[in-house]
């Protein structure tokens, strides 16, 4: 195992320590790989993954029901680093134990998502990286969260052929990107957010005022982060529940509104999706499984979002071609896994304002949700896509050019 970085050259020997000695049941690829986490680069098929914790870097390895981390030669063990970072303190085997008791649904889930963890991850990249994940797919996000590190993040280390860097901090994103550069490397309309996101930020006082929503109840901060540039309600949630401690907290995409209404709250179909009927999804959720709820949801999308890959993956190559055998309209969609936001972005969302809770979102959102274009992204959209609309809307693109070097190479296996 060979490493070059900033610690040095040379064959590391120190071992692998475990990870979860307390007992908590972790799989790896339930947690680094399911849209929490966008830049763990998995090395050989699931059983080891490399990637940057805490400005150091980690490589993890799947033993059964263990997990084992690398640990460098005078470097101090990351078992409370890992611990925190895994959110190991919450005792998962009995909060899904509790919830199977409460819900058939959960019940059925469990054993086929066992080692799902919620993630506590640093609230910064967290924060940046679902500004990139609005209408976009786990591939592109990771390309675009990748471009973030290198360009203007510090270099850590290189494993395996891969070069890995610290997410970088609010002031240099401040100091060195500009939306004119993030633009012409096709991050399109979040170039601006992610711009006007780090100086807000700033101006509120950087990882220090992020740090303290910790402190503040669910409310006070969804209110705090919808009033940054590219953040509405469910990249707000998002954050919340992934690096803030907001336990209760439940992120409302396509896929969850779909379930919730074939499942859980029939009443909505038909329905538009307002940031009241958001609301009050989330209060569904929060009075059926209390104050971990967002532990729940995670467990119910992580089962989604698996059974909508094997769905894809067992159908690709019909569809491929049928592709090939029909002329298809620009713009038209391939299925791919998308962050699709559930409520529609809107035109005010272009210029900085906060979502208005009281607004409703113009249009019913169940013919949207059976709209191929609207869930998903299509292969061209991998490339450099034109502008990215922000009504709402499905849109037909003209055909595109291809994407620029430096996130095409993040794409093809670049960290």
């Amino acid at each position: 195992m060979s490493f070059v970085g900033s610690f040095g050259r040379g064959q590391l020997r120190m071992g692998w320590g475990r990870l979860n000695r307390c007992g908590e049941s972790v799989r790896l690829e339930k947690v680094l790989q399911k849209g929490m986490a966008f830049r763990w680069r998995e090395i050989d098929e699931g059983r080891t993954w490399a990637g940057v914790v805490k400005d150091r870097l980690v490589v993890l390895r799947q033993e059964a029901e263990e997990v084992e981390y690398w640990l460098e030669p005078g470097q101090e063990p990351l078992d409370e680093t890992l611990a925190d970072y895994f959110n190991l303190r919450v005792k998962c085997h009995k909060l899904m134990k509790t919830f199977a008791e409460k819900d058939e649904n959960i019940a059925m889930a469990i054993p086929l998502v066992h080692g799902t963890r919620v993630l506590r991850l640093d609230p910064v990249e967290c924060l940046f990286s679902f500004i990139c994940s609005s209408n976009n797919n786990v591939k592109r996000i990771s390309s675009m969260v990748n471009f973030l590190a290198a360009q203007y993040g510090r270099y850590v280390a290189e494993y395996e052929g891969h070069q890995f860097y610290a997410f970088p901090t609010i002031s240099e994103l401040c100091d060195k990107a500009t939306e004119q550069e993030l633009r012409e490397n096709g991050f399109g309309y979040r170039a601006r957010y992610i711009v006007g996101a780090a100086r807000a930020l700033q101006e509120r006082g950087s990882e220090k005022w992020l740090l303290q929503l910790r402190g503040e109840n669910r409310n006070q901060v969804s209110e705090k982060l919808v009033e940054l540039p590219g953040i509405g309600k469910k990249v707000a949630s998002c954050i919340a529940l992934f690096s803030l401690d907001k336990h209760d907290e439940i992120p409302i995409d396509t896929h969850i509104w779909k379930m919730t209404v074939s499942k859980y709250m029939p009443s909505l179909k038909g329905k538009s999706l307002t940031n009241a009927v958001y609301d009050q999804i989330g209060d569904h959720y929060r009075t059926l499984f209390g104050d971990m709820a967002g532990w729940a949801q995670t467990v119910l999308f992580v089962t989604v979002f698996d059974d909508y890959h094997r769905g894809t993956s067992t159908s690709k190559k019909r569809k491929t071609e049928k592709r090939k055998a029909q002329k298809t309209e620009p713009g038209l969609k391939a299925e791919e896994e998308c962050f699709g936001e559930a409520i529609p972005p809107k035109e005010e969302d272009m210029y900085f304002s906060p979502v208005d809770s009281s607004e409703n979102v113009t249009g019913k959102l169940e013919p949207l949700l059976h709209s191929e274009e609207n869930l998903t992204m299509s292969p061209s959209s991998l490339l450099s896509p034109s502008e990215d609309s922000f009504d709402g809307k499905p849109k037909k693109r003209k055909p595109t050019k291809r994407r620029s070097p430096r996130i095409q190479d993040m794409a093809n296996g670049a960290c």
